[in-house]
């Protein structure tokens, strides 16, 4: 009879045991993701940090410093920031800016399987022609067949045979002091000029200097 008793306790227990412990399981997996290393897939957990949005910042970082080395004296003045173009998948394609001037607005393509090296993944773009196969135009003298994937989300820049970026944009404050609006200039129909305008928050711009200062 006591035997029978220690049974039933031990069955009891070990019931609870498998109830209790499913949902932390559960919990645990739907906090992991899966990510690409390679050619090798593997879970990521709850913390770690994805290589791809590292790359991420870490373009926008290089974009500030392109912007220092080619900028003359007055717009090298004041911090920079950068922010990917709005409502534009996949994320290719960034704006970087004089966030105290509002001026040097500047349009970065990155491609993170270009290369190893950011001369082969990070480039400037000076112009866009509009023509089938649309290219970028680097500095440099270098360009690029754009991806047919943006030509959807890029259809009212491509009324235009050709787009300069940086004299067909600018960036403004917002009537709240702390986001912008990104207004491009482009000709819709007949020579009726229709500004592209987005919001952009300033939780969405990355700044380096700022980031520096929290790491130290």
């Amino acid at each position: 009879m006591a035997a029978f008793s220690v049974i039933r306790i031990l069955q009891t227990f070990a019931g609870l045991g498998s109830v209790a412990t499913t949902p932390f399981v559960m919990k645990f997996v739907s906090k992991q993701g899966i990510t690409n290393f390679g050619n090798v897939a593997r879970k990521i957990t709850d913390g770690e940090v994805e290589p791809i949005k590292q790359d991420n910042e870490n373009a926008m970082d290089k974009a500030v410093k392109m912007m220092t080395q080619d900028g003359d004296d007055e717009n090298n003045a004041g911090r920079k920031g950068c922010f990917w173009m709005p409502s534009v998948f996949p994320m290719e394609l960034f704006f970087c800016f004089n966030i105290d001037k509002l001026n040097s607005l500047f349009l970065f393509h990155f491609d993170k399987k270009a290369g190893n090296t950011w001369e082969e993944r990070l480039n400037r773009i000076e112009s866009i022609t509009t023509a089938r196969p649309t290219i970028l135009h680097f500095s440099g003298n270098k360009n690029k067949s754009l991806n047919p994937r943006l030509r959807a989300p890029l259809a009212w820049m491509l009324k235009e045979s050709t787009f300069a970026p940086n004299s067909k944009c600018r960036i403004e404050k917002q009537a709240n002091k702390q986001d912008y609006k990104l207004i491009c200039d482009v000709v819709q129909g007949a020579g009726n000029k229709d500004p592209w305008e987005k919001h952009v928050s300033h939780i969405e711009v990355h700044i380096p200097e700022f980031q520096e200062k929290i790491k130290t």
